[in-house]
Order: structure tokens, then C-alpha cells, then sequence
């Protein structure tokens, strides 16, 4: 619908309708976005959740507030554990993902709201706003807001980044090599700070996201503010973005698509997308 839209407007159909239908349909998708910032269409309203969230449909089963009260923190994920990755139940991928967020295991609360969150896209119907705010949390934020500051980059920016880099997991460690929360390689880690850094210091929550964020404004630096290029240097490295650079930018959906690295086109597509899910949640 949405390539479709822009073919029309392109011949110099009126496109409107059908960029509308694509808000509608697919309020939460890249594209969504994008009809959105061309119609002008309001962003999607979210409705709060009940007031107190059960395991499941079992009514005597404990409230999220119970459990918090209780300080039951081990027993409760024990409880929501068990065939969590089978359940299709909302309730239990939301509880299990509020107390994994609560215990500041991001990445595993993630996964279970985003689990939550898919089946009422397929419905055409949205999660409340707790469920999406599971899904998209300001993880580390004390240290990702001050190391943000320090360098004058969006914090919103930053985060999208670790999201879609690590979900927020400060421990993992790619094929490569990359380590922890903004997935920086230590030779990388090194060259920003001008001395070594070891893949054990890169797993430490504040030292990364103080680091990669320094490299992150560096990118930004380098390619006068274009967060495009800048996330596509992140992850391709700044010689294949200044060959990004040289694509034809009279259309911004076309530019995108002609980015020649897939994994980097779609790099660049999912943080924008988290960026704007961060402006959007946390106005």
C-alpha cells in the first residue's frame, strides 16, 4: 500500500486515501510512521490497562502490585516461567514481562512484551500503553540520559540504538565480537577512549553506554548530523556510509531502499523506527 501510494503520488494521483489506509492498518510499522509524517494523520491513541494486571485468567491468582508488595520477585518469574515459551496468553507474557523489567532483565522483558504485543497486530487492534512501554522501556536511563547529555546527542537516539543493537542485554556478545548494550568490538571501544578496553569492561552497563554513546556523537559529528548516515557508519562502518552518502536523496523512501546492504537498510529502518516508538511513548 504504501509503495503503492507513493507511485501515485508520483504520477500525480492523489495519494492521501491510501497513505491513510497504511496509518490505519499499520500504525506501528515503519511505514505507519512514515504515512503519518506525510498526512499529518494523528499518532495512535492508547487505552492504560486494567488496574491490576493477573497471572493469567485465574482470578486468585496474584496482582503485579501483590507480588511487588510481597517482594516476591524469584517465586513470581518461577510462576510466569513455566511454558512461557508456548503461552499465548496476554496476561502471562505481561506479567512475566513487568517483573523481568522490574528486575532489570530488559532483554527477557522485551521479548515477552513484544510476544504480548503481536497477536493484537494481527487483530488490527493495539496493546495498551504498559505493554508497550515494556516493549520499548528507558532501560539504564540514569546513565544513558547523563552520557547522552555529556555528548549533546537525543537520548531517544541512544536507546533506539542499544534496542535494537543488544535488547538492553549488557552481557551478549555477537559473532563478531561486538560487547554488550551498544555492541561495540573493544578495538572500536579502545580507539574512541585512546586506550585499550577490555570485552569484561564493555559488560559493564555504564562503561558501554559512556563509551558507545561517544561513538555514536562521533558518527554524528562526522557526518554533520545525519542520523541516517550515522547509524549506517554504526553498523557498516563510516567508508561504506560515505558511499550511502553519494545515493540520490530527493526522495527519502527511495534513498532508504537504495541503501545496497540489506542488513544495514534494515539496521537504519528498525532504530528509526524505535526512535520514533521513544519520542512517541515519552513525549
Amino acid at each position: 500500500l504504501y509503495w503503492g501510494a507513493k507511485v501515485r503520488a508520483r504520477r500525480g494521483v492523489d495519494a492521501r486515501g491510501l497513505l491513510l489506509d497504511v496509518a490505519r492498518l499499520y500504525p506501528m510499522t515503519f511505514y505507519g510512521w512514515r504515512a503519518r509524517e506525510l498526512t499529518g494523520a494523528a499518532e495512535p491513541a492508547l487505552q492504560s490497562a486494567p488496574a491490576a494486571m493477573r497471572l493469567g485468567d485465574d482470578r486468585s491468582a496474584p496482582t503485579l502490585e501483590e507480588l511487588a508488595a510481597l517482594g516476591f520477585d524469584d517465586d513470581a518469574v518461577d510462576l510466569v516461567e513455566m511454558d512461557l515459551d508456548t503461552t499465548t496468553d496476554t496476561p502471562i507474557l505481561q506479567t512475566a514481562a513487568w517483573l523481568w523489567g522490574r528486575m532489570d532483565i530488559y532483554h527477557r522483558s522485551v521479548a515477552a512484551a513484544e510476544r504480548a504485543i503481536r497477536p493484537t497486530l494481527r487483530e488490527g487492534t493495539l496493546a495498551d500503553r504498559e505493554l508497550w512501554t515494556l516493549a520499548y522501556p528507558l532501560a539504564y536511563w540514569e546513565d544513558l540520559r547523563l552520557a547522552a547529555e555529556a555528548q549533546r546527542v537525543d537520548p531517544y537516539l541512544v536507546l533506539a540504538v542499544v534496542r535494537e543493537e543488544s535488547r538492553y542485554n549488557p552481557r551478549v556478545v555477537s559473532l563478531a565480537g561486538a560487547v554488550g548494550l551498544t555492541q561495540l568490538l573493544p578495538t572500536t571501544a579502545s580507539a574512541v577512549v585512546g586506550e585499550e578496553v577490555r570485552p569484561s569492561q564493555l559488560m559493564d552497563p555504564q562503561t558501554n553506554i559512556t563509551i558507545g554513546t561517544r561513538y555514536l556523537a562521533g558518527l554524528l559529528r562526522q557526518f554533520k548530523g545525519d542520523a541516517v548516515l550515522a547509524l549506517a557508519a554504526y553498523n557498516a562502518g563510516p567508508v561504506a556510509a560515505r558511499r550511502i552518502a553519494r545515493l540520490p536523496r530527493a526522495d527519502f523512501d527511495v534513498f532508504l531502499e537504495s541503501i545496497p546492504i540489506s542488513e544495514t537498510r534494515a539496521y537504519v529502518q528498525r532504530v528509526l523506527q524505535s526512535y520514533r516508538m521513544y519520542r512517541w511513548l515519552y513525549p
